[in-house]
Protein backbone atom coordinates (compact mmCIF):
# COMPACT_ATOMS: atom_id res chain seq x y z
CA UNK A 1 0.00 0.00 0.00
CA UNK A 2 2.60 2.64 0.75
CA UNK A 3 4.50 1.77 -2.06
CA UNK A 4 1.69 2.28 -4.10
CA UNK A 5 1.41 5.71 -2.89
CA UNK A 6 4.88 6.25 -3.55
CA UNK A 7 4.90 4.87 -6.96
CA UNK A 8 1.52 7.00 -7.14
CA UNK A 9 3.17 10.17 -6.62
CA UNK A 10 6.30 10.07 -7.87
CA UNK A 11 7.70 10.87 -4.80
CA UNK A 12 11.67 11.29 -3.91
CA UNK A 13 13.53 10.55 -0.78
CA UNK A 14 13.68 14.09 0.04
CA UNK A 15 9.87 14.28 -0.66
CA UNK A 16 6.52 13.88 1.60
CA UNK A 17 3.35 14.25 0.65
CA UNK A 18 -0.02 14.67 2.79
CA UNK A 19 -3.49 13.45 0.91
CA UNK A 20 -6.55 11.65 1.57
CA UNK A 21 -7.14 7.83 1.01
CA UNK A 22 -9.47 5.20 1.76
CA UNK A 23 -8.61 1.95 3.00
CA UNK A 24 -10.90 -0.42 3.38
CA UNK A 25 -14.30 1.38 4.67
CA UNK A 26 -12.31 3.90 6.57
CA UNK A 27 -10.74 7.48 5.24
CA UNK A 28 -7.86 8.96 6.39
CA UNK A 29 -5.59 11.88 6.26
CA UNK A 30 -2.00 10.35 5.30
CA UNK A 31 1.45 12.15 5.25
CA UNK A 32 3.68 10.12 3.77
CA UNK A 33 7.94 10.36 4.00
CA UNK A 34 10.59 9.20 3.97
CA UNK A 35 12.77 7.75 6.68
CA UNK A 36 16.00 5.80 7.94
CA UNK A 37 14.04 2.68 7.64
CA UNK A 38 12.19 3.37 4.61
CA UNK A 39 8.89 4.86 3.43
CA UNK A 40 6.45 5.76 6.06
CA UNK A 41 2.73 6.58 6.28
CA UNK A 42 0.95 8.17 9.38
CA UNK A 43 -2.21 7.57 9.25
CA UNK A 44 -5.33 9.63 10.94
CA UNK A 45 -8.56 8.16 10.48
CA UNK A 46 -11.65 10.52 9.48
CA UNK A 47 -15.21 10.70 10.95
CA UNK A 48 -17.22 8.57 8.10
CA UNK A 49 -19.43 11.72 8.70
CA UNK A 50 -18.84 15.14 9.65
CA UNK A 51 -19.78 15.70 13.56
CA UNK A 52 -21.72 18.19 15.27
CA UNK A 53 -21.17 20.82 17.86
CA UNK A 54 -23.00 18.30 20.40
CA UNK A 55 -20.64 15.23 19.83
CA UNK A 56 -17.84 18.13 19.61
CA UNK A 57 -18.42 19.29 23.04
CA UNK A 58 -18.63 22.66 21.71
CA UNK A 59 -21.71 25.34 22.36
CA UNK A 60 -23.54 26.52 19.47
CA UNK A 61 -23.70 29.84 20.01
CA UNK A 62 -20.38 30.11 20.79
CA UNK A 63 -18.78 29.35 17.59
CA UNK A 64 -21.60 30.59 15.22
CA UNK A 65 -21.32 33.99 17.53
CA UNK A 66 -17.71 34.46 15.62
CA UNK A 67 -18.56 33.39 12.06
CA UNK A 68 -21.57 34.20 11.02
CA UNK A 69 -21.77 37.73 8.75
CA UNK A 70 -18.87 38.91 6.13
CA UNK A 71 -15.65 38.78 6.88
CA UNK A 72 -13.16 36.36 8.03
CA UNK A 73 -13.14 33.73 11.16
CA UNK A 74 -9.96 31.91 11.78
CA UNK A 75 -10.14 28.64 13.61
CA UNK A 76 -6.99 27.37 15.48
CA UNK A 77 -5.56 25.10 17.45
CA UNK A 78 -2.38 23.17 16.79
CA UNK A 79 -2.03 19.81 15.03
CA UNK A 80 -4.90 17.21 15.91
CA UNK A 81 -6.69 19.88 17.53
CA UNK A 82 -9.66 19.84 15.83
CA UNK A 83 -9.81 22.99 14.18
CA UNK A 84 -10.72 21.87 10.53
CA UNK A 85 -13.39 19.07 12.03
CA UNK A 86 -15.30 22.11 13.85
CA UNK A 87 -14.62 23.92 10.72
CA UNK A 88 -16.78 21.71 8.88
CA UNK A 89 -19.41 21.62 11.86
CA UNK A 90 -19.92 25.26 11.19
CA UNK A 91 -19.66 24.63 7.61
CA UNK A 92 -22.96 21.93 7.72
CA UNK A 93 -24.61 23.88 10.21
CA UNK A 94 -25.06 27.07 8.35
CA UNK A 95 -25.84 24.38 5.26
CA UNK A 96 -28.79 23.06 7.34
CA UNK A 97 -29.90 25.97 7.91
CA UNK A 98 -29.75 27.35 4.33
CA UNK A 99 -27.72 30.29 5.66
CA UNK A 100 -24.45 29.12 3.40
CA UNK A 101 -24.92 29.56 0.04
CA UNK A 102 -22.96 28.79 -2.57
CA UNK A 103 -19.51 28.10 -1.19
CA UNK A 104 -15.91 27.52 -2.38
CA UNK A 105 -13.47 25.31 -0.26
CA UNK A 106 -9.83 25.10 -1.01
CA UNK A 107 -7.97 22.15 0.72
CA UNK A 108 -4.66 20.29 1.00
CA UNK A 109 -6.07 17.78 1.03
CA UNK A 110 -9.48 17.79 0.88
CA UNK A 111 -10.55 16.20 4.26
CA UNK A 112 -14.41 15.80 3.92
CA UNK A 113 -16.39 15.22 1.57
CA UNK A 114 -19.66 17.87 1.16
CA UNK A 115 -21.90 16.16 -1.46
CA UNK A 116 -23.99 19.37 -2.04
CA UNK A 117 -24.49 20.55 -5.23
CA UNK A 118 -24.28 24.43 -3.96
CA UNK A 119 -20.42 23.33 -2.55
CA UNK A 120 -17.42 23.34 -4.67
CA UNK A 121 -14.03 21.77 -3.43
CA UNK A 122 -10.93 22.16 -4.78
CA UNK A 123 -7.33 20.59 -3.98
CA UNK A 124 -4.24 22.76 -3.80
CA UNK A 125 -1.60 20.82 -6.76
CA UNK A 126 -4.86 19.15 -8.24
CA UNK A 127 -7.45 21.55 -9.09
CA UNK A 128 -5.44 25.22 -7.92
CA UNK A 129 -2.10 26.06 -8.05
CA UNK A 130 -1.95 27.18 -4.44
CA UNK A 131 -4.56 28.73 -1.72
CA UNK A 132 -3.92 31.83 -2.53
CA UNK A 133 -4.56 31.78 -6.60
CA UNK A 134 -7.82 29.50 -5.20
CA UNK A 135 -8.61 32.52 -3.49
CA UNK A 136 -8.37 34.74 -6.08
CA UNK A 137 -10.49 32.54 -8.53
CA UNK A 138 -12.88 32.09 -5.63
CA UNK A 139 -13.70 35.67 -5.21
CA UNK A 140 -14.19 36.11 -9.12
CA UNK A 141 -16.80 33.26 -8.92
CA UNK A 142 -18.79 35.37 -6.12
CA UNK A 143 -19.71 32.71 -4.02
CA UNK A 144 -21.49 33.45 -0.62
CA UNK A 145 -19.03 31.54 1.45
CA UNK A 146 -15.23 30.98 1.12
CA UNK A 147 -12.94 28.22 2.87
CA UNK A 148 -9.30 28.01 3.46
CA UNK A 149 -8.16 24.85 4.46
CA UNK A 150 -4.78 26.63 6.32
CA UNK A 151 -3.45 30.89 6.17
CA UNK A 152 0.39 29.35 5.79
CA UNK A 153 1.89 32.25 3.59
CA UNK A 154 1.63 36.20 3.72
CA UNK A 155 -0.28 35.98 0.34
CA UNK A 156 -3.06 33.86 1.35
CA UNK A 157 -3.62 36.09 4.50
CA UNK A 158 -3.65 38.63 2.23
CA UNK A 159 -6.19 37.60 -0.10
CA UNK A 160 -8.35 36.52 2.90
CA UNK A 161 -8.53 39.55 3.95
CA UNK A 162 -9.39 40.47 0.97
CA UNK A 163 -12.26 38.63 0.42
CA UNK A 164 -13.34 39.09 3.49
CA UNK A 165 -13.85 42.67 3.42
CA UNK A 166 -14.84 42.34 0.00
CA UNK A 167 -18.46 41.09 0.82
CA UNK A 168 -17.82 37.33 1.42
CA UNK A 169 -17.86 35.22 4.67
CA UNK A 170 -14.35 33.52 4.81
CA UNK A 171 -13.10 30.82 7.11
CA UNK A 172 -9.75 29.68 7.55
CA UNK A 173 -7.87 27.79 10.16
CA UNK A 174 -4.38 28.79 11.41
CA UNK A 175 -1.73 27.18 13.66
CA UNK A 176 -2.00 29.22 16.88
CA UNK A 177 -2.58 27.85 20.40
CA UNK A 178 -4.81 31.08 21.89
CA UNK A 179 -7.42 33.87 19.96
CA UNK A 180 -4.33 36.25 21.10
CA UNK A 181 -1.62 34.36 19.70
CA UNK A 182 -3.95 33.95 16.32
CA UNK A 183 -4.08 37.47 16.11
CA UNK A 184 -0.28 38.47 16.19
CA UNK A 185 0.24 35.46 13.88
CA UNK A 186 -1.88 36.76 11.42
CA UNK A 187 -0.50 39.88 11.73
CA UNK A 188 3.23 38.57 11.08
CA UNK A 189 2.13 37.61 7.96
CA UNK A 190 1.29 41.47 6.94
CA UNK A 191 2.93 44.62 6.26
CA UNK A 192 2.26 47.79 7.70
CA UNK A 193 0.31 49.00 4.90
CA UNK A 194 -2.45 46.38 5.65
CA UNK A 195 -3.15 47.56 8.60
CA UNK A 196 -6.85 48.52 7.70
CA UNK A 197 -7.39 45.03 6.04
CA UNK A 198 -6.50 43.41 9.38
CA UNK A 199 -8.99 45.50 11.44
CA UNK A 200 -11.81 45.86 9.00
CA UNK A 201 -11.70 42.76 7.70
CA UNK A 202 -11.48 40.47 10.76
CA UNK A 203 -14.89 38.94 12.02
CA UNK A 204 -13.96 36.37 14.60
CA UNK A 205 -11.77 33.88 15.81
CA UNK A 206 -12.26 30.71 17.59
CA UNK A 207 -9.14 28.49 19.50
CA UNK A 208 -9.20 25.24 20.60
CA UNK A 209 -7.57 22.24 22.49
CA UNK A 210 -7.98 18.61 22.84
CA UNK A 211 -6.85 17.60 26.26
CA UNK A 212 -6.14 13.94 26.83
CA UNK A 213 -7.91 12.30 29.36
CA UNK A 214 -7.85 8.62 31.07
CA UNK A 215 -9.18 5.81 29.09
CA UNK A 216 -8.24 7.47 25.96
CA UNK A 217 -11.31 10.02 25.97
CA UNK A 218 -10.75 13.35 24.74
CA UNK A 219 -11.91 16.57 25.77
CA UNK A 220 -12.57 20.08 24.18
CA UNK A 221 -11.90 23.51 25.80
CA UNK A 222 -12.04 26.77 23.82
CA UNK A 223 -12.43 29.84 23.33
CA UNK A 224 -13.65 32.80 21.36
CA UNK A 225 -12.94 36.45 20.44
CA UNK A 226 -15.70 38.17 18.63
CA UNK A 227 -13.85 41.65 16.17
CA UNK A 228 -16.39 44.05 17.08
CA UNK A 229 -16.09 47.70 17.43
CA UNK A 230 -14.67 48.04 20.53
CA UNK A 231 -12.03 44.79 19.50
CA UNK A 232 -11.20 47.08 16.33
CA UNK A 233 -10.20 49.72 18.41
CA UNK A 234 -7.86 47.66 20.69
CA UNK A 235 -6.45 46.54 17.17
CA UNK A 236 -6.00 49.48 15.86
CA UNK A 237 -3.94 50.99 19.51
CA UNK A 238 -2.05 47.47 19.17
CA UNK A 239 -0.93 47.69 16.02
CA UNK A 240 0.06 52.02 16.06
CA UNK A 241 4.11 51.63 15.49
CA UNK A 242 4.05 54.13 18.38
CA UNK A 243 2.19 52.10 21.10
CA UNK A 244 3.77 50.00 23.46
CA UNK A 245 0.72 47.65 23.51
CA UNK A 246 0.65 44.07 22.04
CA UNK A 247 -1.84 41.82 21.06
CA UNK A 248 -1.03 39.62 23.85
CA UNK A 249 -1.90 42.33 26.73
CA UNK A 250 -4.77 43.47 25.16
CA UNK A 251 -7.72 43.66 27.47
CA UNK A 252 -10.08 42.38 25.22
CA UNK A 253 -14.14 41.68 26.46
CA UNK A 254 -14.10 37.64 25.59
CA UNK A 255 -17.21 35.79 26.08
CA UNK A 256 -16.67 33.27 28.56
CA UNK A 257 -13.81 31.80 29.98
CA UNK A 258 -10.81 32.14 28.16
CA UNK A 259 -8.21 28.60 27.83
CA UNK A 260 -5.95 29.58 30.79
CA UNK A 261 -9.10 30.19 33.00
CA UNK A 262 -10.48 26.48 32.03
CA UNK A 263 -6.87 24.90 32.56
CA UNK A 264 -7.04 25.90 36.01
CA UNK A 265 -10.63 24.46 36.45
CA UNK A 266 -9.30 21.31 35.11
CA UNK A 267 -6.16 21.35 36.91
CA UNK A 268 -8.32 21.83 40.44
CA UNK A 269 -10.86 18.38 39.16
CA UNK A 270 -7.70 16.72 39.39
CA UNK A 271 -6.46 16.50 35.53
CA UNK A 272 -2.72 16.54 34.99
CA UNK A 273 -1.19 19.04 33.65
CA UNK A 274 0.85 16.66 31.56
CA UNK A 275 -2.41 16.58 29.82
CA UNK A 276 -3.26 19.65 29.32
CA UNK A 277 -0.06 20.25 27.85
CA UNK A 278 -0.95 18.26 24.88
CA UNK A 279 -1.86 20.85 22.51
CA UNK A 280 -0.72 24.24 21.81
CA UNK A 281 1.58 24.58 25.14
Amino acid sequence: MVDGWVEYYQLKEDQAKDFTAEVGKNRYRVHLFHASIGWVAALRLMPAEILTFSELGIKEEDVLGVSKGTGLTLFCGATGAGKSTTMNAVINSLLISDELGVTIIIEDPIEYLHNQETIFQREVGVNVKSFKDGLIEAVRSTPATIVIGEIRDSGTALEALKAGLSGHRVFATLHASSAKEALSRLRAFLDDSSSDLFIQSLQGVFAQHLINLPKGKKYCIYETLKIDKKARNIISQALDPKSQLTFNSCNFDQKGKTLIEQKEDLVSRGVSRDALNFVGE
